[in-house]
């Protein structure tokens, strides 16, 4: 409206001057609607700024308080206490505080001398309000669980138990309250929590119709907050000391919950110790036929198939990713052949702000916003390799890369983007004048690194912030891909990183 005004008022302004003459009142008038009209502008202006300037601000804002989150928690991932154990993975437990956010709350961990882990500190109400202890990504979970059993003394305040099974912060977290029996202080209780009393947010909102899935479970944790599982207000927090004692976390199985239901619905105590005795009687009668004919053992395969355009493989979903999600100039295309094949090719650029060139990358499986995939179980070729059957017409460009992803990765230091990966250089040789130009590229195992940088790609660089990577070795052994990595690969992935120029890869 004060726009509209004005240039009305501007209007009228440019046909009194061009006629030359003046309304009754004459300077006086033309000089109020001057004043009207700047004080109408600068207001329109102001609104206009503010309206502008207020999302840049709060964006800016978000983004600073969201790095300075993610490289909070990366320093309180290396500060780990040992403490029980889940599925026969000793777990590392670390704290993360309403710090992240800008609050003031204060924890501690540490072992008991009976082996309990003790959660304590301080709780502040003040831009926060929750504590929490986790462990440590690795592959906790089973296609069998049906809940966890949980033994723990608390301080009459409601905790939850809280489940991860992405290493990504950007995917749904898992939150079930502790039941009632948990909340006589100082007293001992153990207690079942069904996989079906989780619910699932993502920063402390929920996200409906989330599916749950046991096989995929990598960290464990409990938490102390505002808000319940649920996110509604906890009715059993209050600000000041809080103290909870774990004593002891285990996994239900169908096969354990079908042996409770079994023994309580029938046989009485002698029946049952008659029923052992038989068992153990006729084990011990048939391990000595064990002995004399053991049962020939199956070699391991000869190669397992992880994915292929020309149906030898079971089909997946695809996606191109190049640097312009991160301000670059980098691009490619993936696109079938038609003859049992798919081609892969671009150019890799020069992102400005880095000086330094960016990446394209094709992947498949677990990323942003997609869920982990089931490949087969490649742990038996340890020792061996990843097999690519490629061929390239550019030859010359050394930026080629190979990378998977697999459950129970932990994220390594200067790593703040994607889902942590193991990765590997690779070439590809020029083709032979007279052949079709397909060669079989071994990538070995022992060659990729969970420690590659984000700047180039490789593990053996320093990034412009002064950390040094490293490469997996004898060295460094906790960057190096396990049997238990191999068993749970989740997603693979080509790229064009690091070099710049055009690349075609087959």
């Amino acid at each position: 409206g004060g726009l509209r005004l004005t240039l009305g008022i501007l209007s009228m302004d440019s046909k009194l001057m061009r006629n030359g003459s003046k309304p009754d009142g004459g300077d006086e008038l033309l000089s109020l609607h001057r004043k009207r009209r700047a004080r109408r502008c600068g207001l329109a202006c102001f609104v206009l700024l503010a309206f502008l300037a207020y999302p840049a601000y709060r964006a800016g804002r978000f983004a600073m308080a969201l790095r300075r989150g993610l490289a909070y928690m990366e320093e309180e991932r290396t500060k780990t206490t040992e403490c029980l154990s889940l599925n026969g993975h000793a777990l590392l437990w670390y704290r993360i505080n309403d710090v992240v956010m800008g609050g003031h709350s204060q924890s501690t961990i540490s072992k008991t001398a009976d082996g309990a882990l003790t959660f304590s500190g301080n709780i502040s109400l003040v831009d926060g309000g929750f504590a929490t202890a986790s462990t440590v990504d690795q592959p906790l979970g089973g296609a069998g669980i049906t809940g966890l059993q949980i033994s723990a003394t608390t301080d009459g305040q409601l905790y939850q138990l809280t489940l991860k099974t992405s290493s990504s912060v950007w995917e749904p977290t898992w939150q079930a309250n502790f039941p009632a029996a948990s909340l006589v202080a100082g007293e001992r209780a153990t207690f079942d929590l069904p996989l079906s009393s989780f619910r699932a947010s993502r920063m402390g909102k929920p996200v409906p119709h989330a599916s749950l899935d046991p096989s995929h479970i990598l960290s464990i944790g409990v938490s102390l907050a505002l808000v319940d599982a649920a996110g509604a207000p906890n009715p059993r927090l209050h600000a000041g000391p809080f103290r909870l004692l774990l004593h002891s976390v285990a996994a239900i199985t169908e096969a354990a919950a079908g042996a409770e239901e079994e023994a309580a619905a029938g046989a009485d105590a002698a029946a049952a110790t008659a029923a052992k005795a038989k068992a153990a009687t006729a084990a011990e009668e048939a391990a000595p036929a064990e002995e004399e004919a053991p049962a020939a053992a199956a070699g391991p395969p000869a190669k397992v198939v992880l994915a292929a355009f020309d149906g030898s493989a079971p089909a997946r979903a695809w996606r191109v990713t190049d640097d312009p999600v991160m301000g670059g100039a980098s691009h490619s295309a993936l696109r079938l052949t038609g003859q049992g094949s798919a081609s892969f090719e671009g150019t890799c650029a020069i992102v400005r702000f880095l000086q330094a060139p960016g990446f394209c990358k094709v992947s498949t499986g677990e990323g942003y916003g997609r869920a982990p995939e089931t490949f087969p179980d490649a742990s038996p070729f340890l020792s061996g390799g990843l097999h690519l059957t490629v061929r390239s017409a550019t030859p010359a460009y050394r930026g080629f890369k190979a990378s998977f992803t697999a459950r129970g990765m932990v994220r390594q230091p200067g790593q703040f983007h994607g889902v942590p990966s193991f990765k590997a250089d690779f070439a590809v040789p020029a083709p032979s004048d007279d052949g079709p130009g397909w060669v079989t590229v071994r990538v070995p195992f022992s060659s990729f690194s969970a420690g590659t940088s984000e700047y180039t790609g490789r593990c053996d660089t320093k990034d412009p912030t002064g950390l040094q990577h490293h490469c997996c070795g004898t060295a460094h052994p906790e960057l190096c891909p396990t049997a238990a990595h191999l068993s749970a690969i989740t997603g693979l992935a080509l790229w064009a990183e690091g070099v710049e120029g055009d690349f075609s890869l087959e």
